[in-house]
């Protein structure tokens, strides 16, 4: 068996990071099957991992064994594994007094590909800083033959059959316990610093705990990204509230119930660099009236915000625009404050809850 110790240290390099190790392997072979059985998962490390394999591999099915111990995974961590496609999800908590589900395993596997089974062990939880940033250990192991392809399997079988399906009613014992004792256990996710830090991308933070594709209210600062106030752009991670994949797909259109009382259908477009843009219409009034001011002859920065919230899961939406200084902002914002999901373009907010 092949093997590659790799180190992760805090000032190391990105090419020595665990999600490059992610990465570089997700590029070698045209995989089938990416299996994961992690002791601690955060929604950010659970939607890196996808986002890293998808981006190259978007046909790849998964298998998430996801542990349940000291209420440390996510919530969120779990509904986005099952909301994703090709995607099979069990959890697990340990039986035994005092014992722990500990792994922190990868497998990667093809039936038709040769070499057919790589596996990553080591210290990494799938958090987003334990991808990136913290100081982590792992090996990097290559199947060289079909002997050690089905230990690999084997082995992985051993964990994945202590999962069991995460039923409603796990999930909500689970929903329960998990915020009794969420600020006990920020420290180990290092949510805390996490969530004063500067604002960049929601999902590259682990303070964010709702999955977009869950969340009832998506919202993003109209800004001066407009396109002359008849196109949006909408970061690419916000479109997995309208069940779209950050990094592109085909168009698609998705109806929105604006402030007329009509509802109109409106197309959303991968522009590149995991940026879409929503393309907006006379139909909506406030686009009709115009979203930016005009300054010295110039359309200026909009005083509004985009809201969208979710009316049914058959993709209808609300979609107003409150003045970014309103009361009603004040309150969306502040919801996504809480639940650690506001993230920031250069010069406009984000967010969802």
């Amino acid at each position: 068996m092949k093997s590659l110790i790799q180190l992760q240290l805090p000032s190391g390099r990105k090419t020595e990071s665990v999600d490059q190790a992610i990465l570089t392997l997700s590029s070698s072979v045209k995989w089938e099957q990416i299996s994961a059985a992690v002791a601690y998962s955060s929604l950010a490390g659970v939607a890196r991992l996808h986002e890293v394999v998808y981006s190259v591999q978007p046909e790849v099915s998964f298998r998430w064994l996801l542990g349940l111990d000291d209420y440390v995974t996510q919530p969120g961590a779990i509904d986005f594994c099952c909301s994703i496609k090709n995607s099979v999800v069990k959890v697990y908590s340990s039986k035994t007094p005092r014992t722990r589900f500990h792994p922190k395993v990868l497998l990667f596997d093809s039936v038709t590909s040769y070499p057919s089974s790589s596996m990553i062990v080591g210290s990494a939880n799938l958090t987003f800083a334990a991808l990136n940033r913290n100081c982590e250990a792992i090996a990097v192991l290559a199947a060289q033959n079909h002997d050690e392809q089905n230990l690999m399997r084997s082995r992985f079988n051993s964990l994945w059959k202590l999962g069991t399906e995460p039923t409603s009613s796990i999930l909500a014992d689970y929903r329960k316990k998990f915020e009794k004792h969420r600020k006990s256990r920020a420290f180990l996710l290092d949510t805390e610093s996490e969530s004063s830090a500067n604002k960049g991308q929601i999902l590259h933070s682990d303070a964010a705990i709702i999955n977009p594709g869950s969340a009832t209210v998506c919202w993003i600062e109209v800004g001066k990204n407009t396109a002359m106030g008849k196109e949006l752009e909408v970061k690419g991670e916000q479109v997995r509230f309208f069940g779209l994949e950050p990094t592109g797909e085909a168009a698609a259109f998705r109806d929105f119930r604006v402030s007329s009382g009509d509802t109109v259908p409106l197309r959303l477009k991968y522009q590149g660099n995991a940026m879409w843009r929503l393309q907006l219409h006379s139909n909506v009034p406030e686009v009709a009236t115009g979203l930016r001011p005009i300054v010295n002859g110039r359309l200026g920065r909009s005083p509004y915000v985009a809201v969208f919230k979710r009316i049914t899961k058959e993709n209808l939406y609300s979609l107003s625009f409150p003045r970014c200084d309103s009361e009603e902002f004040a309150k969306i914002r502040k919801q996504s404050e809480i639940s650690g999901t506001i993230g920031s373009t250069s010069s406009r907010e984000y967010g969802w809850y």
